[in-house]
């Protein structure tokens, strides 16, 4: 149970709020008393869109450019519309401060 609780959401990475929002939403009616999402890397929009959602959003890094989840997250499964591309291991620091921890 969620109620009064708090609420880690983990996403291997944030690149579109669709799935988050839905996730959040679905969250909330549960009554949490805090909602955090948190991801390895994201875009930079994304990132500050969620956290207009959550209590709290803390992504590690928003690369320029992102390119996709699948090339700087190792770990992650191939997504099977687009083409996978050799990444650099391990992820390299942001080249500007735009790092997110709301």
């Amino acid at each position: 149970e969620a109620c009064d609780a708090t609420v880690i959401l983990i996403e291997a990475g944030l690149e579109s709020v669709t799935l988050v929002v839905g996730a959040v939403a679905a969250i909330r009616g549960m009554g949490p008393a805090r909602i955090v999402a948190a991801a390895p890397v994201g875009t930079h929009a994304a990132c500050q869109a969620i956290a207009r959602l959550v209590d709290r959003c803390v992504c590690l890094a928003t690369p320029l450019p992102f390119r996709s989840i699948s090339f700087w997250c190792g770990d992650a499964p191939p997504e099977p519309w687009r083409v996978r591309a050799p990444r650099p291991l391990p992820i390299p620091a942001p080249r500007h401060p735009t790092a997110l921890i709301s």
